[in-house]
């Protein structure tokens, strides 16, 4: 085999191995980020719906508070 078809081969190989890494850690990063992105709203239900919950009987005792005093809500 010619010597400068050989390098060229070489060459080339080198660009695909390193090619081949950076598009496995991009990869991988956008695996993380996924995981992170369905963690962080995740985490933003359930402090929605928590609060609801912790604050449900304060609403409810306003709300009826305010019927009485006949505003409707």
């Amino acid at each position: 085999m010619d010597p400068e078809i050989k390098k060229l081969l070489e060459d080339n190989l080198a660009v695909s191995r390193e090619n081949n890494n950076i598009l496995r850690k991009l990869h991988l990063a956008q695996k993380w980020s996924t995981f992170y992105r369905i963690f962080y709203w995740t985490i933003i239900i359930l402090s929605t719906v928590g609060a609801f919950i912790f604050l449900k009987p304060y609403i409810s005792t306003l709300t009826n508070s305010l019927g009485e005093l006949g505003i409707k809500i």
